[in-house]
C-alpha cells in the first residue's frame, strides 16, 4: 500500500435481488499519499466530497459576500508567488450537490480567488442548466419547444450537441430525455413503484433522443412532439466541473481535483509531489470499503449506480438507472466509473455504462480512444462482487483486495 490508502476485502451478496436499503451511493473518494507538512495539507486520506470543516465553510461565504475578496483581475503575478507550494480545498453547494476544489499552487491567497471565483461561477451554470429553476434555459425549453424553437446560449447549445452525441454513439443507453420514464416509476417524487402499462406506454412515446431537433443556423432547439422534455442531470455536473478546470488552466494553476456530489470530478495536472490523483472507487454495497484505487491525470472520472435510489418489488430492486430503451430500471450494473478526456463525456458514460452492461462498455471503450471503465455487475447469489477493468493498464489501476 502507499500513502494512507485503505486495502479492501470484498464480500460475498447473499442474494443477487438483495434490498440495499442499508447499504450507501456508489461514491468515489480521493486518498492523497502524504504530503510534506511545508504543504498545509493533511497526510491523512482526503474523501472527496466529505463534509468540509465548519470554518472554511464559513469562510468561503464570508470570502463570497466581499469581506476580504481580491478580484481575479488582480490575481498574483508568476514572480509575485512565493516559493513554497500551498494547498487550498473550498467548496459550495450547488446543483443539489456538494462542489468542492482542491488545488495547489506558489501562492494562498492566488489559490483561494481562484477557487472562490470558480466555485461561484457554477451558480451561474446551475441558472442555465437546471431543469427545476423557473426561466432557466432548460425551463425555457421544455415549456415551449414543442411549439416553437427556442433559443438558447452557445454554451447550452454545444452541451446538447455533446449529449446527442453521447447518446447516438451508445445506441440510446445515454439519453436526456428519459424523464417521464423516471417519473412514471416514481424516482422524481422518491416514492418508487412499477408503472402499469398504459403509463409506460404513455411515457415511452415522448422519450427519444431523436425527438430534438437542434437548429445551427438560429442556435435554437425545438421538439417534435408534445410532452418531450430534457433533464441535464446526467451530464450537467459535470460540464460544470470542466468549465471550473478551464478556468483554473487558464490561471496556470499546475494542478487540481474538482468534484461535483462525489460523483464525477476532473483530476488536472498532478499532486504537488508529481504524482497522479488517486481516487479511490467505493465498494457499492459497503462504505468502508474500496474496490480499486485509480491513478489519473487530465481525465475526467464519473461514477453511476443504482443503489442511491431504489424500491423492491415482488422481490425484485428497482433501480433509479432507467434504460431509455425498453422503459425499465437498468439491471446487472451495481456500478460503473467512466474514465474520459472530459468530466461531462464520463458523467454520461457512467450512466451509459450503467445500462450496457460489460460487454457492450467493452465494445464503447475499444471504439473510442482515451475512454476506460470500472464496472462491478451485480453477482449471483452466495458471489462475490467480481469488479471488471476495460481499458485500464496497470499504472492507472490498483486492486483493494486481499
Amino acid at each position: 500500500m502507499r500513502g494512507s490508502d485503505l486495502r479492501v476485502a470484498l464480500t460475498p451478496v447473499s442474494h443477487p435481488s438483495m434490498p440495499l436499503s442499508a447499504h450507501p451511493t456508489v461514491l468515489l473518494a480521493i486518498s492523497l499519499p502524504c504530503l510534506p507538512a511545508s504543504l498545509d495539507c493533511s497526510a491523512r486520506p482526503v474523501c472527496l466530497g466529505a463534509h468540509l470543516c465548519k470554518q472554511d465553510t464559513q469562510g468561503f461565504q464570508a470570502n463570497a459576500h466581499g469581506k476580504g475578496h481580491r478580484a481575479i483581475g488582480s490575481l498574483p503575478t508568476a514572480m509575485e508567488q512565493s516559493v513554497e507550494p500551498a494547498v487550498v480545498r473550498m467548496s459550495r453547494f450547488a446543483m443539489a450537490c456538494n462542489f468542492e476544489v482542491l488545488l495547489w499552487g506558489r501562492q494562498r491567497d492566488y489559490l483561494e480567488a481562484a477557487a472562490q471565483q470558480a466555485l461561484e461561477d457554477v451558480r451561474v451554470l446551475e441558472g442555465q442548466l437546471s431543469a427545476y429553476r423557473l426561466l432557466s434555459e432548460v425551463d425555457q425549453i421544455n415549456a415551449a419547444a414543442a411549439s416553437r424553437p427556442v433559443r438558447v446560449s452557445p454554451q447550452v447549445f454545444g452541451l446538447l450537441e455533446q449529449a446527442i452525441r453521447i447518446s447516438t454513439e451508445t445506441g440510446g443507453a445515454f439519453d436526456i430525455t428519459v424523464g417521464p420514464l423516471v417519473r412514471c416509476w416514481g424516482f422524481y417524487q422518491r416514492s418508487g413503484r412499477v408503472p402499469s402499462a398504459q403509463e409506460m406506454e404513455t411515457a415511452r412515446a415522448v422519450v427519444g433522443y431523436q425527438h430534438l431537433r437542434l437548429h445551427h443556423e438560429s442556435m435554437s432547439v425545438s421538439f417534435d412532439a408534445e410532452g418531450v422534455e430534457i433533464n441535464l442531470g446526467a451530464v450537467g455536473k459535470g460540464y460544470a466541473v470542466d468549465r471550473i478546470v478551464e478556468y483554473l488552466v487558464s490561471l496556470g494553476i499546475p494542478g487540481a481535483l474538482v468534484d461535483a456530489g462525489r460523483s464525477s470530478s476532473y483530476a488536472l495536472g498532478t499532486q504537488p509531489a508529481g504524482e497522479a490523483w488517486r481516487l479511490g472507487v467505493e465498494h457499492p454495497l459497503d462504505p468502508d470499503r474500496r474496490v480499486a484505487v485509480l491513478s489519473v491525470s487530465n481525465v475526467g472520472v464519473s461514477n453511476s449506480g443504482p443503489t442511491q435510489q431504489f424500491f423492491e418489488a415482488d422481490g425484485v430492486v428497482y433501480g433509479h438507472i432507467i434504460d431509455p430503451r425498453t422503459g425499465w430500471p437498468a439491471q446487472g450494473i451495481l456500478s460503473a466509473v467512466a474514465i474520459a478526456p472530459t468530466a461531462a463525456e464520463s458523467d454520461a458514460l457512467s450512466t451509459a455504462f450503467a445500462v450496457m452492461g460489460v460487454e457492450a462498455t467493452r465494445a464503447y471503450c475499444e471504439a473510442h480512444s482515451g475512454v476506460r471503465a470500472l464496472l462491478v455487475p451485480r453477482p449471483q447469489a452466495g458471489d462475490r462482487v467480481a469488479p471488471v477493468a476495460v481499458g485500464l493498464n496497470e499504472q492507472e489501476l490498483e486492486w483493494m483486495v486481499l
